[in-house]
């Protein structure tokens, strides 16, 4: 199986999740000698990208159904990342490919609809399932939300942020009590983590957060810093390169992460475990199983939970210094080159 197909629906210079974990195994892939071609619906809007990557494959943007047959027939493996998608499997099933569906996202509770177009879907859906050669999921309960058995592969940490980690450089001041790293909408629970730090100045505790990423969601979070008379607490950075996210890491105490909404795995954990930081989370399926021992939960849409125990974690020096180094340890188990073994012997079992 030399020659893989990644199909994902969303790709650069479209920004989160699904895009970066793309990249990130077509970038494995192609180190270990593998010929790869990745598929997406993502128009690239006559932006550069400045992935090195970039220049040493083929990226297939918007194809027709008879160009995406003509791929899947001249690739030895399609890998669907995303999870279950109609336009992938109309172009694979005739080809005869086998194919690895990744499931990344949490679907249960989605809303069902009696559209024809959703009743197809779906027919064709649970065709998908029945006939993939293999079932990945990001974590366990993206398999269990998608009704199927699989292996679990996690999403790993990219090669550049864990080098810029691992470089030598003096203790950079923590300027930031905690830093939020994401797309900025709505479902991400930015708002919860802004309440948590008026609830703390209220009690005279000034928190300091830093805010990575950019979304619609920037100008409403902003407003509510205001309104709640934190903005001078906030520092909003809008998206970064590596070498700028990665200082701020280290100018951070905790990684929070309190979305709304569902998600299959949190790729700004394993980012910030690498780099020492303890984490909060809350309790949404799937960010606990990501998270570990590397830190502490808290309820759902809760910000005095959340401001007890971010206040908790970064007073108590002792509790502090405990979560730093479980962070460090869990980081390991994301290690491309760890993540990619678990990949390698899927392949071998497809041979």
């Amino acid at each position: 199986m030399h020659k893989i197909l990644l199909y994902s629906s969303f790709y650069f210079p479209s920004v989160g999740g699904t895009e970066m974990a793309t990249y990130l195994l077509a970038e494995q892939l192609y180190s270990n000698g593998y010929e790869v071609t990745i598929v997406t619906q993502t128009p690239d809007e006559n932006q550069t990208l400045d992935k090195p990557l970039h220049q040493k494959i083929s990226i297939v943007r918007k194809p027709s159904f008879g160009k995406l047959f003509s791929l899947c027939k001249s690739h030895d493996l399609l890998i669907v990342n995303g999870g279950f998608s109609v336009r992938a499997w109309l172009g694979a099933w005739p080809s005869g490919i086998p194919t690895i569906l990744i499931h990344a996202m949490i679907t249960d509770g989605l809303r069902k609809t009696w559209k024809p177009q959703d009743i197809i879907g779906d027919a064709l859906r649970n065709s998908m399932k029945k006939r993939v050669a293999k079932h990945v999921g990001v974590s366990s309960h993206v398999l269990k939300s998608a009704g199927v058995d699989g292996v679990v592969i996690p999403n790993m940490i990219a090669p550049e942020i864990l080098a810029k980690s691992k470089k030598a450089t003096k203790s950079a001041e923590k300027k930031f009590d905690g830093i939020f790293v994401g797309r900025l909408i709505k479902t991400k629970g930015l708002s919860t983590i802004i309440e948590a730090v008026s609830i703390a100045r209220k009690q005279d505790k000034f928190l300091r957060l830093a805010v990575v990423g950019d979304g619609e969601f920037k100008q409403e979070a902003e407003k509510l810093a205001a309104q709640l008379e934190v903005s001078e607490q906030i520092t909003f950075f809008g998206s970064l390169s590596a070498d700028e996210l990665a200082d701020i890491y280290r100018q951070s105490k905790v990684l929070i992460h309190t979305p709304d909404a569902p998600e299959g795995f949190g790729m700004g954990l394993i980012e910030a475990m690498c780099f020492g930081l303890p984490v909060l989370v809350n309790d949404m399926p799937a960010l606990p199983e990501t998270a570990g021992d590397s830190g502490l939960i808290i309820p759902q849409k809760d910000p005095n939970a959340l401001y007890q125990n971010w206040i908790r974690i970064i007073e108590d020096q002792k509790l502090y210094k405990k979560y730093s180094e479980l962070s460090l340890n869990r980081s390991a188990e994301f290690y491309p080159e760890l993540v990619f073994k678990k990949w390698e012997k899927l392949f071998r079992e497809l041979s």
